[in-house]
């Protein structure tokens, strides 16, 4: 690894000699897709050693919102949760292996500072997950409790117009 190592050479280089030949063909294909058509055309420039927090959720939010690459009029613009999981443990399980080479001590602080906001990235994600749920299940409930008081005023004026008549 030298210390102008991109990114995307480096993503590239800890797939094709430490991850391809341990997994499935099936799984290539899927880790292919992230690597190949979005983690290095989107910050695969970046050099290694300048790679910041910042860059990583900038991408993953990009993901979220207008990531997806076909399908787009069915599917939509964004991807789906999975797989912007799917980009951040490739991304992450890189960039541990990348702490385990030979890299120069500056990059180390830098690639540890980053190991530990990625922990933090998946927290804040499988939190985020957690918290569109609640907001989901508590506008159900508000729409369930709209209804209710909606039937609750028709039978009200029923009553009123029964004691009138």
């Amino acid at each position: 690894m030298h210390s102008r190592m991109t990114f995307g050479e480096w993503i590239d280089f800890w797939y094709q000699n430490y991850c391809k030949i341990r997994i499935k063909e099936s799984t290539q294909e899927d880790y292919e897709t992230r690597i190949y058509n979005h983690i290095i055309p989107k910050i695969g420039k970046i050099p290694l050693n300048e790679l910041t927090q910042n860059d990583l959720q900038k991408f993953y939010n990009s993901l979220k919102k207008d990531g997806r690459l076909r399908y787009r009029e069915t599917l939509g613009e964004g991807l789906s949760d999975r797989f912007v999981r799917s980009c951040h443990a490739n991304c992450r399980t890189a960039l541990q292996r990348a702490l385990r080479g030979s890299v120069g001590q500056h990059q180390m602080q830098m690639l540890k500072f980053q190991h530990n906001h990625i922990d933090f990235l998946t927290r804040s994600i499988e939190e985020m997950d957690l918290e569109v749920k609640k907001t989901e299940k508590i506008a159900e409930y508000i729409s369930l409790l709209d209804e209710i008081f909606l039937e609750l005023g028709r039978e009200v004026q029923k009553e009123l117009l029964q004691k009138r008549a």
